[in-house]
C-alpha cells in the first residue's frame, strides 16, 4: 500500500471514529474531570480540541500526499470541510436522546481546527521563504 492510500485510509478511520465518538453515550467520568491550567477546564474540551486539530492535520497531509504543499485555496477548502464536520457532529447530538449539545464542545472543536490552519499557514510560509 502506498503512502497516499495509507493516509487516505487513516483519514477515513479517523473521521469514522470522530463520528462514532459523537453519537455514543457520553463518557460521564471524563466530563467531570477538570484540568488546571490557568483556570479549571473540563478534560473533554481538551479532547475535542486535540481531535479536531488532528483531523485538520490529517486533511492537510492527505491532500498533499506525494506532492508539494498545496495552495491557500485548498487549505481554506479543507478548513471549511473540517468546520462542517465539527458543527454537524455537535448539532447531531441535539437529535440523540442520551447526548446533549454543548456550545463549548463546539468551540473547542473549532479552536482545534483554527490552530491547525494557523499552523499550516506558518509552515507553508516558512517553506515558501526557504525556497525563495
Amino acid at each position: 500500500m502506498n503512502f497516499k492510500k495509507t493516509i487516505a485510509a487513516i483519514l477515513i478511520i479517523y473521521i469514522a471514529l470522530l463520528v462514532i465518538a459523537s453519537i455514543l453515550p457520553g463518557f460521564g467520568a471524563m466530563n467531570k474531570k477538570n484540568i488546571e491550567f490557568i483556570f479549571d477546564l473540563r478534560f473533554d474540551y481538551f479532547i475535542h480540541f486535540m481531535a479536531y486539530l488532528g483531523l485538520y492535520i490529517l486533511l492537510i497531509i492527505s491532500s498533499n500526499a506525494n506532492k508539494k504543499l498545496g495552495s491557500n485555496y485548498k487549505a481554506l477548502k479543507l478548513f471549511f470541510l473540517a468546520v462542517l464536520l465539527a458543527v454537524a457532529t455537535e448539532i447531531a447530538q441535539l437529535l440523540i436522546p442520551y447526548r446533549t449539545f454543548n456550545p463549548l464542545d463546539l468551540l473547542a472543536n473549532l479552536l482545534g481546527i483554527l490552530v491547525g490552519i494557523v499552523g499550516y499557514y506558518v509552515f507553508y510560509k516558512k517553506i515558501l521563504q526557504e525556497e525563495a
